[in-house]
Protein backbone atom coordinates (compact mmCIF):
# COMPACT_ATOMS: atom_id res chain seq x y z
CA UNK A 1 0.00 0.00 0.00
CA UNK A 2 1.42 3.69 -0.91
CA UNK A 3 1.60 5.86 1.55
CA UNK A 4 0.13 8.82 -0.98
CA UNK A 5 -2.43 6.74 -1.64
CA UNK A 6 -3.63 5.34 1.62
CA UNK A 7 -3.55 8.83 2.98
CA UNK A 8 -5.71 9.86 0.49
CA UNK A 9 -8.10 6.79 0.71
CA UNK A 10 -8.36 6.80 4.33
CA UNK A 11 -11.44 8.40 6.06
CA UNK A 12 -11.10 10.36 9.04
CA UNK A 13 -11.09 7.97 12.57
CA UNK A 14 -13.77 9.67 14.11
CA UNK A 15 -15.44 9.48 11.30
CA UNK A 16 -15.11 6.43 9.93
CA UNK A 17 -12.60 4.50 12.03
CA UNK A 18 -14.36 1.01 12.00
CA UNK A 19 -14.45 0.78 7.49
CA UNK A 20 -10.83 2.12 7.30
CA UNK A 21 -9.45 -0.45 9.82
CA UNK A 22 -11.53 -3.38 8.15
CA UNK A 23 -10.31 -1.95 4.84
CA UNK A 24 -6.46 -2.66 6.55
CA UNK A 25 -7.65 -6.08 8.00
CA UNK A 26 -8.70 -6.90 4.03
CA UNK A 27 -5.33 -5.66 2.52
CA UNK A 28 -3.20 -7.54 5.56
CA UNK A 29 -5.18 -10.98 4.99
CA UNK A 30 -4.30 -10.49 1.32
CA UNK A 31 -0.42 -10.36 1.84
CA UNK A 32 -0.56 -12.80 4.72
CA UNK A 33 -2.27 -15.04 1.94
CA UNK A 34 0.41 -14.54 -0.41
CA UNK A 35 3.26 -15.31 1.63
CA UNK A 36 1.67 -18.78 2.23
CA UNK A 37 1.70 -19.46 -1.18
CA UNK A 38 5.08 -18.11 -1.19
CA UNK A 39 5.72 -20.89 1.31
CA UNK A 40 3.81 -24.02 -0.66
CA UNK A 41 5.46 -22.80 -4.06
CA UNK A 42 9.31 -22.54 -2.61
CA UNK A 43 8.66 -26.19 -0.43
CA UNK A 44 6.90 -27.48 -3.74
CA UNK A 45 10.00 -26.70 -6.34
CA UNK A 46 12.37 -27.78 -4.29
CA UNK A 47 10.61 -31.55 -3.41
CA UNK A 48 10.09 -31.36 -7.23
CA UNK A 49 13.78 -31.15 -8.45
CA UNK A 50 15.31 -32.80 -5.32
CA UNK A 51 12.57 -35.37 -5.33
CA UNK A 52 13.20 -36.05 -8.81
CA UNK A 53 16.53 -37.03 -8.59
CA UNK A 54 18.40 -40.33 -7.47
CA UNK A 55 20.02 -39.92 -4.52
CA UNK A 56 20.97 -43.81 -4.95
CA UNK A 57 23.15 -42.37 -7.69
CA UNK A 58 25.52 -40.80 -5.04
CA UNK A 59 26.48 -44.18 -3.81
CA UNK A 60 27.96 -45.14 -6.91
CA UNK A 61 30.60 -42.21 -6.84
CA UNK A 62 34.09 -43.10 -5.30
CA UNK A 63 34.80 -40.58 -2.03
CA UNK A 64 37.45 -39.17 -4.23
CA UNK A 65 34.95 -38.42 -7.58
CA UNK A 66 34.09 -35.07 -7.83
CA UNK A 67 30.83 -35.24 -9.37
CA UNK A 68 29.64 -36.44 -5.40
CA UNK A 69 31.15 -33.60 -4.01
CA UNK A 70 29.33 -31.20 -6.71
CA UNK A 71 26.11 -32.62 -6.15
CA UNK A 72 26.77 -32.43 -2.15
CA UNK A 73 27.70 -28.93 -2.17
CA UNK A 74 24.84 -27.78 -4.90
CA UNK A 75 22.18 -29.51 -2.64
CA UNK A 76 23.54 -27.58 0.15
CA UNK A 77 23.53 -24.13 -0.96
CA UNK A 78 20.55 -24.76 -2.81
CA UNK A 79 18.86 -25.38 0.20
CA UNK A 80 20.32 -22.97 2.30
CA UNK A 81 19.13 -20.65 -0.06
CA UNK A 82 16.01 -21.63 -0.36
CA UNK A 83 15.66 -21.53 3.44
CA UNK A 84 15.75 -17.58 3.00
CA UNK A 85 12.62 -16.79 1.52
CA UNK A 86 10.90 -19.62 3.25
CA UNK A 87 11.95 -17.63 6.06
CA UNK A 88 11.09 -14.41 5.52
CA UNK A 89 7.66 -15.40 4.27
CA UNK A 90 6.92 -16.78 7.74
CA UNK A 91 8.67 -13.53 9.31
CA UNK A 92 5.48 -11.75 7.03
CA UNK A 93 2.70 -14.01 8.01
CA UNK A 94 4.05 -14.17 11.76
CA UNK A 95 3.91 -10.13 11.59
CA UNK A 96 2.48 -8.16 14.72
CA UNK A 97 2.42 -5.05 16.29
CA UNK A 98 1.17 -4.99 19.86
CA UNK A 99 1.30 -0.77 21.15
CA UNK A 100 1.69 2.36 19.91
CA UNK A 101 4.74 2.40 22.62
CA UNK A 102 6.89 -0.60 20.57
CA UNK A 103 6.48 1.59 17.12
CA UNK A 104 8.09 4.26 18.95
CA UNK A 105 10.68 2.53 20.87
CA UNK A 106 11.50 -0.37 18.65
CA UNK A 107 14.77 0.26 16.75
CA UNK A 108 13.48 -2.19 13.93
CA UNK A 109 10.17 0.08 13.51
CA UNK A 110 11.30 3.03 12.97
CA UNK A 111 11.19 3.71 9.24
CA UNK A 112 7.29 1.86 10.11
CA UNK A 113 7.00 4.68 12.44
CA UNK A 114 8.44 7.17 9.99
CA UNK A 115 5.63 6.22 7.18
CA UNK A 116 2.65 6.07 9.84
CA UNK A 117 3.47 9.42 10.96
CA UNK A 118 2.97 11.11 7.79
CA UNK A 119 -0.36 8.81 7.52
CA UNK A 120 -1.68 10.23 10.71
CA UNK A 121 -0.40 14.00 9.70
CA UNK A 122 -3.72 14.46 7.28
CA UNK A 123 -6.19 12.38 9.12
CA UNK A 124 -5.19 13.66 13.25
CA UNK A 125 -5.54 16.52 14.92
CA UNK A 126 -2.06 18.28 15.34
CA UNK A 127 -1.38 16.88 18.80
CA UNK A 128 -1.84 13.69 18.06
CA UNK A 129 -0.40 13.69 14.50
CA UNK A 130 2.70 11.56 15.23
CA UNK A 131 2.43 7.76 16.41
CA UNK A 132 4.90 9.13 19.66
CA UNK A 133 2.93 12.25 20.49
CA UNK A 134 -0.61 9.67 20.19
CA UNK A 135 1.29 7.18 22.37
CA UNK A 136 2.43 9.58 25.24
CA UNK A 137 -0.96 11.34 25.43
CA UNK A 138 -2.69 7.74 25.84
CA UNK A 139 -0.39 6.91 28.48
CA UNK A 140 -0.46 10.04 30.37
CA UNK A 141 -4.46 9.70 30.31
CA UNK A 142 -4.39 6.20 31.19
CA UNK A 143 -1.66 6.71 33.64
CA UNK A 144 -3.94 9.78 35.20
CA UNK A 145 -6.85 7.72 35.04
CA UNK A 146 -5.60 4.90 37.63
CA UNK A 147 -4.36 6.96 39.92
CA UNK A 148 -4.75 5.71 43.09
CA UNK A 149 -5.37 8.94 44.73
CA UNK A 150 -8.00 10.38 41.33
CA UNK A 151 -10.92 11.22 42.30
CA UNK A 152 -14.10 10.60 40.36
CA UNK A 153 -13.94 13.76 38.45
CA UNK A 154 -10.62 13.03 37.18
CA UNK A 155 -11.58 9.38 36.15
CA UNK A 156 -14.57 10.29 34.51
CA UNK A 157 -12.86 13.26 32.41
CA UNK A 158 -9.83 10.65 31.44
CA UNK A 159 -12.35 7.81 30.75
CA UNK A 160 -13.74 10.55 28.41
CA UNK A 161 -10.41 11.39 26.81
CA UNK A 162 -9.51 7.59 26.68
CA UNK A 163 -12.30 7.48 24.49
CA UNK A 164 -11.66 9.94 22.28
CA UNK A 165 -8.59 8.93 21.68
CA UNK A 166 -9.33 5.03 21.17
CA UNK A 167 -10.42 5.86 17.30
CA UNK A 168 -6.88 7.47 16.72
CA UNK A 169 -5.07 4.42 18.81
CA UNK A 170 -6.76 1.88 17.32
CA UNK A 171 -6.11 3.58 13.47
CA UNK A 172 -2.46 3.94 14.41
CA UNK A 173 -2.25 0.45 15.07
CA UNK A 174 -4.08 -1.01 11.90
CA UNK A 175 -1.69 1.67 9.69
CA UNK A 176 0.96 0.43 11.82
CA UNK A 177 0.64 -3.36 11.37
CA UNK A 178 -0.31 -3.19 7.58
CA UNK A 179 3.01 -1.09 7.03
CA UNK A 180 5.40 -3.25 8.61
CA UNK A 181 3.51 -5.95 6.70
CA UNK A 182 3.91 -4.36 3.84
CA UNK A 183 7.46 -3.54 4.00
CA UNK A 184 8.13 -6.86 5.21
CA UNK A 185 6.52 -8.40 2.28
CA UNK A 186 8.46 -5.93 -0.18
CA UNK A 187 11.65 -7.35 1.06
CA UNK A 188 10.74 -10.77 0.87
CA UNK A 189 9.52 -10.38 -3.10
CA UNK A 190 13.25 -8.44 -3.48
CA UNK A 191 15.12 -11.32 -1.56
CA UNK A 192 13.14 -13.83 -3.80
CA UNK A 193 14.14 -11.69 -6.98
CA UNK A 194 18.02 -12.17 -6.15
CA UNK A 195 18.19 -15.55 -4.76
CA UNK A 196 15.33 -17.78 -7.22
CA UNK A 197 18.03 -17.88 -9.85
CA UNK A 198 20.73 -19.28 -7.90
CA UNK A 199 18.65 -21.70 -6.16
CA UNK A 200 17.33 -23.07 -9.95
CA UNK A 201 20.61 -23.09 -10.97
CA UNK A 202 22.45 -25.07 -7.70
CA UNK A 203 19.03 -27.87 -7.69
CA UNK A 204 19.77 -28.31 -11.10
CA UNK A 205 23.47 -29.03 -10.98
CA UNK A 206 22.70 -31.01 -8.14
CA UNK A 207 20.23 -32.99 -10.44
CA UNK A 208 22.85 -33.20 -13.54
CA UNK A 209 25.90 -34.07 -10.93
CA UNK A 210 23.71 -36.63 -9.02
CA UNK A 211 22.33 -38.65 -12.34
CA UNK A 212 25.32 -38.95 -14.51
CA UNK A 213 23.27 -41.32 -16.93
CA UNK A 214 24.08 -44.28 -18.41
CA UNK A 215 27.25 -44.92 -20.84
CA UNK A 216 27.30 -45.26 -24.40
CA UNK A 217 28.11 -48.69 -24.91
CA UNK A 218 28.98 -50.37 -28.32
CA UNK A 219 27.82 -53.65 -28.73
CA UNK A 220 30.44 -56.13 -29.93
CA UNK A 221 29.85 -57.93 -33.35
CA UNK A 222 30.33 -60.91 -32.05
CA UNK A 223 30.42 -61.92 -28.57
CA UNK A 224 34.12 -62.45 -26.97
CA UNK A 225 34.77 -65.32 -24.98
CA UNK A 226 37.39 -64.31 -22.33
CA UNK A 227 38.40 -65.34 -18.78
CA UNK A 228 38.33 -63.49 -15.77
CA UNK A 229 40.49 -63.68 -12.07
CA UNK A 230 39.27 -62.45 -8.84
CA UNK A 231 41.10 -60.05 -6.84
CA UNK A 232 40.60 -60.34 -2.73
CA UNK A 233 38.60 -57.14 -2.98
CA UNK A 234 36.17 -58.20 -5.10
CA UNK A 235 35.04 -61.00 -2.43
CA UNK A 236 32.48 -59.41 -0.79
CA UNK A 237 30.88 -58.58 -4.22
CA UNK A 238 30.80 -62.11 -5.29
CA UNK A 239 28.99 -63.43 -1.82
CA UNK A 240 26.39 -61.24 -2.67
CA UNK A 241 26.10 -61.81 -6.16
CA UNK A 242 25.16 -65.42 -4.99
CA UNK A 243 27.55 -67.04 -7.35
CA UNK A 244 29.23 -70.53 -6.08
CA UNK A 245 33.01 -70.15 -5.49
CA UNK A 246 33.42 -73.04 -7.84
CA UNK A 247 31.74 -71.15 -11.05
CA UNK A 248 34.77 -69.32 -10.44
CA UNK A 249 38.02 -70.91 -9.59
CA UNK A 250 40.34 -70.77 -11.19
CA UNK A 251 38.53 -68.30 -13.40
CA UNK A 252 34.75 -67.23 -14.23
CA UNK A 253 34.34 -67.73 -18.20
CA UNK A 254 32.13 -64.91 -19.97
CA UNK A 255 31.28 -63.39 -23.07
CA UNK A 256 32.22 -59.66 -23.44
CA UNK A 257 28.83 -58.22 -25.53
CA UNK A 258 29.68 -54.42 -25.61
CA UNK A 259 32.76 -52.50 -24.89
CA UNK A 260 32.08 -48.93 -23.12
CA UNK A 261 33.87 -45.72 -23.29
CA UNK A 262 37.50 -46.15 -21.79
CA UNK A 263 37.91 -49.43 -22.86
CA UNK A 264 35.71 -51.38 -20.83
CA UNK A 265 33.08 -54.19 -21.31
CA UNK A 266 29.50 -55.18 -20.57
CA UNK A 267 29.79 -58.96 -20.28
CA UNK A 268 27.57 -61.84 -18.59
CA UNK A 269 28.86 -64.81 -17.15
CA UNK A 270 28.41 -68.51 -19.11
CA UNK A 271 25.63 -70.17 -17.14
CA UNK A 272 26.17 -74.34 -16.84
CA UNK A 273 25.47 -76.43 -14.27
CA UNK A 274 24.65 -74.05 -10.76
CA UNK A 275 26.32 -71.23 -12.47
CA UNK A 276 23.71 -69.07 -12.96
CA UNK A 277 24.17 -65.85 -15.51
CA UNK A 278 25.28 -62.86 -14.07
CA UNK A 279 26.13 -59.23 -16.16
CA UNK A 280 29.49 -58.00 -14.83
CA UNK A 281 31.10 -54.92 -16.08
CA UNK A 282 35.26 -55.17 -16.85
CA UNK A 283 37.55 -52.82 -16.88
CA UNK A 284 40.17 -52.37 -19.93
CA UNK A 285 42.31 -54.99 -18.41
CA UNK A 286 39.10 -57.69 -17.79
CA UNK A 287 39.00 -56.78 -14.13
CA UNK A 288 35.80 -56.64 -12.31
CA UNK A 289 34.29 -53.64 -11.87
CA UNK A 290 30.74 -54.04 -10.87
CA UNK A 291 28.47 -57.43 -10.55
CA UNK A 292 24.65 -57.67 -11.17
CA UNK A 293 22.22 -60.57 -11.55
Amino acid sequence: MGETGAASAAPQPEGGAEDAIKKLDTARDSLRETAKWVVTGTGGIVALIVGGSSFTGLGSFAPDDSRLWLAVVCLALGSLLSWLPFRMALDVIATNVTSLREMVEAPAMSETRSRVDKLLANISPEEYATVEKLSAAFDASAAQRLRRDADEATVREQTELLRGLAPYVNYALALGLTVELRRRFDWMITVISRTAPFIIIFFLAFAWAANPGKEDESPLAHPRPASIAFRPENTPELAQSGLPQSCYTPALAVLLLAEKPQGSFSAVTVPHDTCPALRPDLDAGLTLISIAK
